[in-house]
C-alpha cells in the first residue's frame, strides 16, 4: 500500500490496523477456492494463485485496485487506498521460495517508484528469461549462505580531474558461478536488495573492501575508498556498529573511507538517515551521493544531508557534447555544489573527447572507462606506474 502512514496519522494506529485486517479479509475472499492470501511485513500482502497466467494475474490486480480504491470502510468511515503491485509467474522452478519473494518485492518497488501503481511483472517479456533469472537469484542467495563463495570485488579508479592521477577507487561487486560465469551486479543486486540476506552481503562487501583498502592506502596514502551502501543496510539498527567494527578489525583509516548513497535512500526516514550520516561524519568518514540528478529526490537529499561529494550520473555525460540541456544541468550542479563546499566527481568519462570537453569544469575528480575499467586489487595497486 502507498502512503499508508497518512492513514495512521489521520485516523490513528488502531483504525489503521483494523483497515489492514479488513483489506486482508477482502483479498482472502477474492481468491477463495483458487488461492491463498497472506499478510507480509508492514502493509504488504501476497496472493498465491496456482495455475494463474499473466492475464489472470492482471485481472486479479485490477480487482485488488478496485477494492482498495472504492470498497473499503471501517467503523462507517470510507478510506480509499493506493496500491502498488508486482507479480511473477513461476513454472518449473525448484529453487528457494525466498528467491521468488525477492523478485516480487523488487517488482513492487518498481511499480511504486516509476510505474505509478501499475502492475509490474518480473521479467514478463520471456518465460525462459524469467525462469533463468529466478535460478540465478537462487544461486546467488545460496552463495551468501555458503560463506559468500563466488563473490569478489573489483575497483574502478577515480582520478584527479587536473592530471589523471589516482585519488580514489570505488568497490564494485562481482559474482561468478556455474553455469553463469561472471555476473555483473546489475543482474542480481536490484532483486537481492529486497532480500534479507543482502544485509549480510553488504557487511561482507564493506569488510572485504576495507581489508583490500589497507594495502591501497599503504601504496597510495591519500587514496579514498568508496563503498556503495544500500538503503536496506542503513535502515538496520546494527549497520553503524558493523562499519565501525570492520574499521577496527582491519585497521583501515576512517578518514579514507567514503560511503556512497544512492537516491533510493529517500525511502529511509529523513531523521534516521541524517542521524546515521552525522554519526559517520563525526568519525571522519566521508559521505557521497551517487547517481546525482537521476531522481526527483536528489536535491532534497543534498539540502537535508551532510554530503561531502556529489557524483554526477553518467547519463548526463554520454551526450554531453551534443546536448545543451545536459551541459546546462552539469554547469548548474557544479556551481551550486561549489557554493555549498561539496566536491564533485563526474562519472561515465568514456573517451578523450569527453575529457577535453569537460576540462574547464571546476570539479575534483573523474571516473570512467577512459581511465580504466574495474580492476582487481593487484592491477589497481599498479595503476599509474
Amino acid at each position: 500500500m502507498n502512503e499508508f502512514g497518512n492513514v495512521n496519522q489521520i485516523h490513528g494506529y488502531p483504525f489503521g490496523n483494523r483497515l489492514l485486517r479488513a483489506f486482508g479479509e477482502r483479498l482472502a475472499d477474492e481468491v477463495r477456492g483458487r488461492g491463498m492470501a497472506y499478510r507480509m511485513d508492514g502493509t504488504k500482502f501476497a496472493l498465491v494463485v496456482p495455475e494463474a497466467d499473466e492475464a489472470q494475474a492482471a485481472e486479479l490486480y485490477a480487482r485488488v485496485q478496485e477494492i482498495a480504491r472504492a470498497d473499503l470502510s471501517v467503523d462507517g468511515a470510507f478510506v480509499p487506498l493506493g496500491v502498488s503491485g508486482g507479480a511473477v509467474v513461476v513454472r518449473n522452478f525448484s529453487g528457494d521460495e525466498h528467491a521468488v519473494r525477492s523478485c516480487v518485492v523488487c517488482a513492487v518497488a518498481q511499480s511504486k517508484r516509476v510505474r505509478h501503481g501499475e502492475l509490474v511483472f518480473f521479467d514478463n517479456e520471456d518465460e525462459g528469461d524469467s525462469r533463468r533469472n529466478l535460478q540465478l537469484l537462487d544461486a546467488v542467495r545460496t552463495s551468501v549462505a555458503r560463506g559468500f563463495a563466488g563473490f569478489s570485488l573489483r575497483y574502478q579508479p577515480i582520478v584527479d580531474a587536473r592530471d589523471g592521477s589516482l585519488v580514489g577507487a570505488e568497490a564494485l561487486l562481482r559474482w561468478s558461478g556455474e553455469p553463469y560465469g561472471e555476473v555483473l551486479p546489475g543482474r542480481f543486486v536490484p532483486w537481492l536488495e529486497q532480500d534479507p540476506c543482502f544485509y549480510d552481503l553488504g557487511n561482507w562487501i564493506m569488510g572485504r573492501a576495507l581489508e583490500d583498502g589497507v594495502r591501497m592506502v599503504r601504496r597510495h596514502p591519500g587514496l579514498r575508498l568508496n563503498v556503495n551502501v544500500s538503503h536496506t543496510q542503513i535502515g538496520r539498527t546494527g549497520f553503524r556498529d558493523a562499519v565501525v567494527g570492520a574499521l577496527g578489525r582491519t585497521g583501515f583509516p576512517p578518514e579514507n573511507l567514503c560511503i556512497e548513497l544512492t537516491e533510493r535512500c529517500r525511502a529511509i526516514d529523513r531523521d534516521t538517515l541524517m542521524a546515521e550520516m552525522a554519526f559517520f561524519r563525526a568519525r571522519g568518514i566521508k559521505v557521497a551521493l551517487d547517481d546525482f540528478g537521476t531522481g526527483a529526490a536528489s536535491l532534497n537529499l543534498v539540502r537535508n544531508l551532510p554530503i561531502d561529494l556529489l557524483k554526477i550520473d553518467r547519463s548526463f555525460v554520454s551526450n554531453f557534447r551534443e546536448s545543451v540541456a545536459d551541459q546546462a544541468i552539469v554547469d548548474a550542479v557544479v556551481s551550486f555544489a561549489g557554493r555549498l563546499g561539496i566536491e564533485v566527481c563526474i562519472e561515465g568519462v568514456e573517451d578523450a573527447g569527453i575529457v577535453e570537453f569537460i576540462a574547464g569544469l571546476p570539479v575534483a575528480s573523474h571516473q570512467g572507462f577512459h581511465y580504466a575499467r574495474p580492476l582487481d586489487l593487484e592491477h589497481l595497486l599498479a595503476f599509474g606506474d
